[in-house]
């Protein structure tokens, strides 16, 4: 009877785990006219917060524009308003320079790279980058990322 209540418990501990981490789904796209598109759906863990994700694919080119959308479905789970994301490349380096800080919960937004404040830039990319999303703290809150480029 032991060695059941103590599996019960196990299983109970795995199955929890699982429901509580933070995932991406990642899907990309090509536009047309060498622009190709990369969206990524994520999820908070049941503690709002949202795991660093690598990409899939390789963002070959020059980044021009991010476009962000809160699940604001009915029923959704919004994320907290002014949540943060980042794009970084393997040496750390945000590619939007912060363009993508303060995402709204409610509406869509769209973003361009900064250099510094008020200077905008086209970052060129040849790797996987990094999507890192913080200050949500809506459990299990979702939205959605796209990232635009141009390939040449």
């Amino acid at each position: 009877m032991k060695k059941i209540i103590i599996a019960l418990i196990l299983c109970l501990c795995v199955v929890t785990s699982a429901f509580s981490a933070s995932s991406f789904t990642e899907s990309y796209g090509y536009l047309g006219s060498n622009i190709y598109s990369l969206t990524l759906n994520w999820t908070a863990a049941a503690d709002g917060s949202v795991t660093s994700y690598t990409t899939a694919a390789t963002i070959k080119g020059y980044i021009f524009t991010a476009v962000t959308n809160p699940d604001t479905t009915a029923g959704g789970l919004a994320p907290t308003d002014d949540y943060d994301i980042t794009i970084t490349n393997s040496q750390g380096i945000d590619l939007f320079g912060g363009a993508l800080a303060d995402r709204d919960s409610t509406n869509s937004e769209n973003a361009v790279p900064l250099l510094t404040p008020g200077v905008y830039y086209t970052p060129i990319a040849n790797e996987k980058v990094i999507i890192g999303i913080s200050n949500n703290s809506v459990n299990g809150a979702k939205g959605k990322l796209i990232l635009y480029w141009e390939e040449r």
